[in-house]
Protein backbone atom coordinates (compact mmCIF):
# COMPACT_ATOMS: atom_id res chain seq x y z
CA UNK A 1 0.00 0.00 0.00
CA UNK A 2 2.53 2.49 0.90
CA UNK A 3 4.75 1.77 -2.95
CA UNK A 4 1.51 1.97 -4.74
CA UNK A 5 0.78 5.30 -2.56
CA UNK A 6 4.24 6.64 -2.93
CA UNK A 7 4.25 6.11 -6.81
CA UNK A 8 0.36 7.61 -7.13
CA UNK A 9 1.96 11.20 -5.78
CA UNK A 10 5.66 10.56 -7.65
CA UNK A 11 2.95 10.26 -10.65
CA UNK A 12 0.87 13.49 -9.45
CA UNK A 13 3.82 15.67 -9.16
CA UNK A 14 5.63 14.84 -12.16
CA UNK A 15 2.39 15.79 -13.77
CA UNK A 16 2.23 19.25 -11.89
CA UNK A 17 5.88 19.44 -13.02
CA UNK A 18 5.42 19.31 -16.58
CA UNK A 19 2.12 21.61 -16.86
CA UNK A 20 4.34 24.06 -15.09
CA UNK A 21 7.34 23.76 -17.85
CA UNK A 22 4.39 23.71 -20.39
CA UNK A 23 3.53 26.70 -19.31
CA UNK A 24 6.50 28.57 -19.14
CA UNK A 25 7.34 27.81 -22.53
CA UNK A 26 6.65 30.44 -24.81
CA UNK A 27 3.54 30.34 -27.12
CA UNK A 28 4.61 29.65 -30.59
CA UNK A 29 3.48 32.40 -32.58
CA UNK A 30 1.99 32.32 -36.25
CA UNK A 31 3.44 33.88 -39.01
CA UNK A 32 1.78 36.77 -40.40
CA UNK A 33 -0.41 36.18 -43.46
CA UNK A 34 1.02 38.93 -45.77
CA UNK A 35 4.76 38.06 -45.03
CA UNK A 36 5.07 34.38 -46.11
CA UNK A 37 7.28 33.48 -48.03
CA UNK A 38 6.53 31.90 -51.54
CA UNK A 39 8.91 29.96 -53.03
CA UNK A 40 9.90 31.49 -56.59
CA UNK A 41 10.25 29.61 -59.80
CA UNK A 42 13.79 29.51 -61.94
CA UNK A 43 12.16 31.56 -64.34
CA UNK A 44 11.16 34.52 -61.99
CA UNK A 45 14.56 34.10 -60.48
CA UNK A 46 15.99 34.92 -63.82
CA UNK A 47 13.89 37.88 -64.44
CA UNK A 48 14.85 39.51 -61.09
CA UNK A 49 18.42 39.40 -62.36
CA UNK A 50 17.96 40.41 -65.30
CA UNK A 51 16.07 43.22 -64.28
CA UNK A 52 18.84 44.37 -61.06
CA UNK A 53 21.39 44.25 -63.74
CA UNK A 54 19.13 46.73 -66.23
CA UNK A 55 18.70 48.55 -63.37
CA UNK A 56 22.72 48.70 -62.54
CA UNK A 57 23.92 49.76 -65.94
CA UNK A 58 20.77 52.36 -66.12
CA UNK A 59 22.62 53.89 -62.99
CA UNK A 60 26.23 53.31 -64.30
CA UNK A 61 25.05 54.86 -67.52
CA UNK A 62 22.84 57.96 -65.74
CA UNK A 63 26.26 58.72 -63.64
CA UNK A 64 28.47 58.61 -66.36
CA UNK A 65 25.74 61.41 -68.31
CA UNK A 66 26.40 63.42 -65.15
CA UNK A 67 29.72 63.31 -65.15
CA UNK A 68 30.34 64.11 -68.95
CA UNK A 69 27.91 67.26 -68.37
CA UNK A 70 29.56 68.26 -65.32
CA UNK A 71 32.85 68.44 -68.17
CA UNK A 72 30.95 69.85 -70.61
CA UNK A 73 30.13 72.62 -68.40
CA UNK A 74 34.08 73.22 -67.26
CA UNK A 75 35.01 73.25 -71.11
CA UNK A 76 32.26 75.75 -71.60
CA UNK A 77 33.66 77.61 -69.01
CA UNK A 78 37.34 77.46 -70.23
CA UNK A 79 36.65 78.10 -73.93
CA UNK A 80 34.80 81.43 -72.39
CA UNK A 81 38.32 82.43 -70.79
CA UNK A 82 39.75 81.76 -73.50
CA UNK A 83 38.16 84.04 -75.80
CA UNK A 84 37.66 86.49 -73.57
CA UNK A 85 42.18 86.42 -72.90
CA UNK A 86 42.37 86.14 -76.32
CA UNK A 87 40.56 89.27 -77.29
CA UNK A 88 41.93 90.85 -74.36
CA UNK A 89 45.66 89.74 -75.83
CA UNK A 90 44.34 90.71 -79.87
CA UNK A 91 43.80 94.60 -78.11
CA UNK A 92 47.21 94.53 -76.24
CA UNK A 93 48.96 93.83 -80.00
CA UNK A 94 46.88 96.66 -81.53
CA UNK A 95 47.80 99.24 -78.78
CA UNK A 96 51.58 97.54 -79.20
CA UNK A 97 51.42 98.08 -83.20
CA UNK A 98 49.80 101.40 -83.43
Amino acid sequence: MYSMNREYWKRYFDDENRNKVQSWQPMQTKPHPFLKRKSKTVQWDHIHSLRKELETYKNILQEEKQYQDTLICKLHKEQSKNRIMRVKLENIKKNLLS
